[in-house]
């Protein structure tokens, strides 16, 4: 079976696999890699959501503008807009949109959505010109990686503080975060 690296590196316009188990086992890990790298932003952004924080939404029916609580957020918000305008006040940072690891980001999410909501076009065949899932699956970047460079971004300058989660309405920076190292 090829490692993600030998992948990456093998010839790009044709991969060959040793059997056709090792094609499928290859696929299921890009595929868990992907799934399993979004939902851990997701976690990330719900979890630091703070209690006493709210967002106001425009209600479109109403005409009007909700708040929205810690928890309304979490099921009724995007994960873009809680990454892009709710976090960053709360990190006191700005947002990474428009930063190379938000376009990652922003490709991972256009991937994880193709294979959770799979179209028929996504799994037929097609010439290697053009745009498959498997395709999208073989370019993205890794997405462990994304998913850490994200959680970097936020916890950038915030100091870890034993014991604590917050300090002053700020995040403090959390020992799995100080012993996971950035690479």
């Amino acid at each position: 079976l090829l490692n993600q690296e030998e992948l990456r590196n093998a010839n790009q316009e044709f991969v060959q696999f040793r059997s056709s188990s090792d094609a499928i086992n290859c696929i299921e890990l890009l595929v868990t890699s992907v799934v399993s790298a979004y939902s851990a932003i997701e976690s990330f952004a719900n979890e630091w959501i703070p209690e006493w924080y709210l967002y106001k939404k425009a209600d479109k029916k109403a005409s009007a503008i909700r708040e929205l609580s810690k928890e309304e957020m979490e099921r009724e918000l995007q994960l873009g807009l809680k990454l892009h305008q709710v976090l960053p006040p709360n990190f006191r940072c700005l947002s990474p949109k428009g930063t190379k690891v938000w376009e990652q980001y922003i490709d991972l999410e256009r991937v994880r959505n193709r294979l959770v909501h799979l179209k028929t076009d996504d799994r037929q065949s097609r010439d290697l010109d053009e745009d498959t899932i498997w395709k999208s699956l073989a370019g993205i970047a890794p997405p462990y990686r994304t998913a850490k460079l994200l959680v970097d971004h936020y916890f950038a300058g915030i100091a870890h503080v034993p014991g604590l989660s917050y300090d002053e309405l700020r995040p403090v920076r959390p020992r799995w975060h100080v012993k996971c190292p950035t690479e």
